[in-house]
């Protein structure tokens, strides 16, 4: 949370926060793509949810064999969309029906807490996500404001 309060101390208009977020997250490899008409501006709490969420998707992303992991931003005029696309292993129906519910992982170590936290972050700011994922393509995930 403190790395994600200080990308937006450095600058609150998304392109820029996430920009920082790959520098101080060490997610260099992280492609980012953005098409928006004038810089989007996001409050202190949107911004450490979106950051929570992101860190949290890109972790699993390589955990799970991605080897590219996009992040992409734009604005359509009346909101905001943010997608996490990666290309690695994806989840079955089974994995994509539970997903962001408690205590749901396919980890050896893992407590199943991670996405469920982030959606609960997100919903908390008024966010809105939906996940779409495929076995041996990948998984999208569309946050929407």
């Amino acid at each position: 949370v403190l790395k994600a309060k200080k990308c937006f101390t450095m600058n609150n208009s998304l392109d820029a926060c996430i920009e920082n977020w790959k520098d101080l997250f060490n997610f260099d490899a992280v492609e980012s793509e953005f098409e928006l008409a004038t810089p989007y501006e996001l409050s202190e709490e949107t911004a450490i949810a979106i950051f929570v969420a992101l860190t949290l998707y890109t972790q699993n992303s390589y955990e799970y064999g991605a080897s590219n992991v996009k992040v992409m931003a734009k604005h359509d005029g009346s909101q905001l969309i943010l997608t996490h696309q990666d290309n690695g292993q994806g989840m079955s129906r089974k994995m994509l029906e539970a997903y962001g519910k408690p205590h749901t992982t396919s980890k050896s170590r893992g407590s199943g807490l991670g996405t469920y936290l982030a959606s609960r972050i997100l919903e908390s700011v008024g966010m809105g996500w939906q996940v779409e994922s495929q076995v041996d393509v990948g998984t999208r995930i569309i946050l929407t404001l």
